[in-house]
């Protein structure tokens, strides 16, 4: 049997990560100015490969960003079609929406020691968010239903921060639960192999340092 490699990407620096908003909302916020450019750059990653497929979060941040890689891509690849698929959302915050506030994101912070450090994937950040482990489901149902019907073939899916660090690592079997050394930059890559039923990260790309003003 024939794994299939899923290529996963952050989406590009958005309006609401300038903000600095809590949000999961449709459509979402675009991509900022320098946010489009990044994506248009992270088209020509050596890492990206020889792509069959380009799938992609509704949302708008991560639907753009698809756009703008696949359109960079070298080849008739720059004519694949962007699919969008549901589960591939963020994590959803509930009440915590829209807001900007240290104590929101505090919040949400606080969480990660409960999914992973105490390995309470049932724990809800906030009242009407979903769990850790409704996340990891739905993230974990498109991987095995996309890498059925597409065996062997090479994928990048563009999706968001929160989802992408908490299902990777919680799904990866070669990888530790320490998720505070593997944040995922804007267009940041970490590749997969999806066979018999495991997730197997070869690469997860060094967070790109913050510039401090």
């Amino acid at each position: 049997m024939h794994g299939t490699e899923f290529v996963f990407m952050r989406h590009a620096e958005s309006r609401s990560n300038l903000l600095g908003t809590v949000t999961s909302a449709r459509p979402g916020s675009g991509l900022s100015a320098d946010g489009a450019l990044e994506a248009r750059q992270a088209g020509t990653k050596s890492a990206l490969g020889q792509l069959s497929a380009v799938f992609s979060s509704p949302l708008e941040r991560a639907r753009k960003t698809a756009e703008h890689v696949r359109d960079e891509l070298p080849g008739r690849t720059s004519e694949l079609a962007v699919h969008t698929d549901d589960r591939l959302c963020e994590f959803e915050v509930g009440v915590l929406e829209g807001r900007t506030d240290h104590v929101a994101r505090q919040q949400l912070w606080s969480a990660w020691s409960r999914w992973l450090d105490q390995e309470d994937l049932e724990h809800r950040p906030a009242e009407r968010s979903e769990s850790g482990q409704e996340a990891v489901d739905r993230f974990q149902d498109f991987v095995r239903s996309t890498a059925k019907v597409r065996p062997g073939e090479r994928i990048l899916v563009v999706s968001h921060g929160t989802l992408l660090q908490l299902a990777l690592t919680c799904l990866c079997v070669n990888i530790t639960r320490n998720v505070h050394d593997r944040w995922i930059s804007n267009t940041g890559l970490v590749q997969t192999t999806y066979v018999n039923d495991e997730l197997i990260c070869p690469h997860w790309e060094a967070p790109r340092p913050k510039v401090v003003l």
